[in-house]
Formats: structure tokens, C-alpha cells, sequence
């Protein structure tokens, strides 16, 4: 955006208000910059909020995982649709959710126990909640809410199969329009504010480094472009 200032009124605005905002981020855990992150409602993702799945809700959730389901894959598992358990549907509204599969012959339970523990400890507004959770020896899975904008990524590139995943995300009939400057101002404010929180050890709240943070991996929202 620096490189088209003074091309369009609108961008040098919203650049001008980008640029005050990160200027006020602060990594001293003293200063009181950080309080509107740390300082933020609990989200649903809360110790309290996310709840332990038994296996067999997940897979009525996801049809058994069947590959028609299947949304996205990493480096340590696949992410399937779900329709959004009974339990959820009821008290957070939700109709549909990303149920994440991880394959247990690349990690170890710990790891994943410990996951957990991490994920059910954040609570930030631009952080994807955890829902809930199953992980055992037969299988481990990770419960989101499914963020229908797609993945930062998705919405930069755009490419006819970015197109067509958003389809089955099942709210874009047709290619979205790429995102504004302001919209993507937004999305670097926002995710650096969420970076600072996890970074920043604050009283009853440790430090915990992100190590994967990327496109590809920032979930959009469906209006805002909001990354999570």
C-alpha cells in the first residue's frame, strides 16, 4: 500500500489510520497498547466454550469423513464439512462446521494433547476459536467453525479452483470481487494485533509463538476479510 500512496484519497486515509495503529502496537508487555487485544471479551473458543466430541458425533457430523466432505489437507491431516453437532447448533448458532482429522502416524497424542491445552486458551477476536475436540487412540480431531470467506490465499489469488472451493463453501454463486486496499489494511492490522496477543505474556496468560503464519493458513470472514 506504501508504494500507492497518493494515487487514491481513500487508500491514503485508511494507510494514515493503518499506520497509527501499528505504530501503537507494543511488545513490552507493560505497555498499554496491547490491552485492547488482551483486554477483549472471551470468544467461543474459551476453556469454557469448547467441549470434548465423542468420535461417533464427528463422524455423523461428517458423513463417516466421506471424501465428497473434504475441504482441505496439511502436512499433518485433512479438514472435512460438517454439519454443526446438536450441541452447537443450539447454543453458538451454527449450522456447519470444519472438522480437522489429524493423521496419527505423523504426530503423538502429547503433541496433540498439548495443542489443545494452547488452542483452548486463546481467546482474541482474530483468532479461529476451538469448538471442541475428540483425540484419542483411535482418532483426533479438531472442531472450527467453518469460515465460509475461505483462506486469505484463496481471496488474493482467486484462481478458477479458489473460485470453485469458495462455491462449495456454499455461500459465493459466482467469483467474489478481489479484496479493497482497505479491506487488506485491515486484514495486516488485525493479524499483527492477534500475533501481539499470542506473543505477549500478560498476568494469567503465557507466551505462545506462532511458527506457521501464512496466507494460505489465515482464515478470512465472510464480510470483513478479517483474518483468524
Amino acid at each position: 500500500a506504501e508504494a500507492h500512496a497518493g494515487e487514491l484519497p481513500a487508500l491514503d486515509t485508511e494507510l494514515a489510520a493503518a499506520r497509527a495503529r501499528l505504530e501503537g502496537l507494543s511488545i513490552d508487555p507493560a505497555a498499554s497498547a496491547a490491552a485492547p487485544a488482551s483486554e477483549a471479551a472471551p470468544s467461543a473458543g474459551s476453556e469454557e466454550a469448547s467441549r470434548e466430541f465423542e468420535l461417533e458425533e464427528l463422524q455423523q457430523a461428517t458423513g463417516g469423513f466421506d471424501r465428497s466432505r473434504l475441504i482441505g489437507r496439511g502436512g499433518f491431516g485433512q479438514v472435512f464439512l460438517g454439519e454443526a453437532p446438536a450441541s452447537l447448533a443450539a447454543r453458538q448458532q451454527l449450522q456447519r462446521v470444519a472438522v480437522k482429522r489429524a493423521d496419527l502416524n505423523k504426530l503423538e497424542l502429547s503433541d496433540l494433547h498439548r495443542e489443545v491445552a494452547i488452542l483452548r486458551s486463546c481467546s482474541h477476536p482474530h483468532l479461529l476459536p476451538l469448538l471442541g475436540y475428540c483425540v484419542g487412540a483411535s482418532a483426533a480431531c479438531l472442531v472450527f467453525p467453518l469460515m465460509v470467506g475461505g483462506s486469505l490465499q484463496t481471496r488474493l489469488d482467486l484462481t478458477a479452483s479458489d473460485c470453485e472451493y469458495l462455491r462449495r463453501m456454499g455461500h459465493f454463486t459466482a467469483a467474489p470481487k478481489p479484496l479493497t486496499w482497505r479491506q487488506k489494511l485491515r486484514v495486516v492490522v488485525q493479524a499483527v494485533d492477534a500475533l501481539l496477543w499470542m506473543h505477549t505474556p500478560t498476568e494469567g496468560k503465557g507466551c505462545t509463538w506462532h511458527r506457521d503464519f501464512k496466507c494460505a493458513t489465515a482464515q478470512t470472514s465472510l464480510l470483513q476479510g478479517a483474518p483468524a
